[in-house]
């Protein structure tokens, strides 16, 4: 072996932690962002479904929510008030 390869060799391996060191650098930051977008995406699910219960006690005419939604505000009700007729309810986009 050269002098000349061992010297590639040691700047490639440096330039793979370099790389590697720079994709680890971003990967968190990706995920932090991620995170915040997921707890401030949960709030407003919380809020929405919020919405949505007080909408279906209330009946008549109400915003078409997503299945999600809907299902999680049945949820709710049901665990807060078991036996509660719901009133009749109509759904508009």
């Amino acid at each position: 072996m050269k002098l000349g390869d061992i010297i590639g060799y040691v700047i490639l391996i440096a330039l793979a932690f370099q790389l590697w060191g720079f994709i680890m650098e971003n990967l968190l930051w990706v995920l932090g962002i991620l995170v915040i977008i997921g707890v401030i995406a949960a709030g407003f699910r919380g809020n929405a479904v919020a919405e949505h219960k007080k909408n279906l006690l209330k009946g008549g005419l109400i915003p078409k929510a997503s299945s999600y939604v809907h299902q999680k505000a049945l949820r709710e009700i049901a665990a807060e008030k078991p036996n509660v007729q719901l009133p009749r309810r109509q759904y508009y986009d």
